[in-house]
């Protein structure tokens, strides 16, 4: 019984030297992100984004109008306006 665990002993204290080498042997290689080396710079496209919103909003009146039966030839969006 003692014998199991004077190997077992032996055994952590191998892996943890053998971990110690290798922490001490390799350094860790940081990301950019991490070492401080990135910058970015998010910019919205306000024209294109407010195209986006009335389009999406002259579908959502399209399709109300389907639901509701509603005849109607058109709708089109000009200036920015529907």
């Amino acid at each position: 019984m003692k014998k199991k665990l004077q190997y077992r002993m032996a055994f952590v204290a191998l892996v943890a030297i053998a971990c110690a080498f290798l922490l001490y042997k390799d350094k860790i290689n940081l990301g950019l992100d991490l070492q401080g080396g990135i910058h970015m710079v998010l910019q919205v496209d306000v024209d294109q984004a407010l195209q986006a919103e009335v389009q999406q909003f002259r579908e959502q009146i399209d399709n109300e109008f389907a639901s509701r039966k509603v005849t109607y030839d058109q709708t089109r969006v000009a200036d920015g306006k529907i």
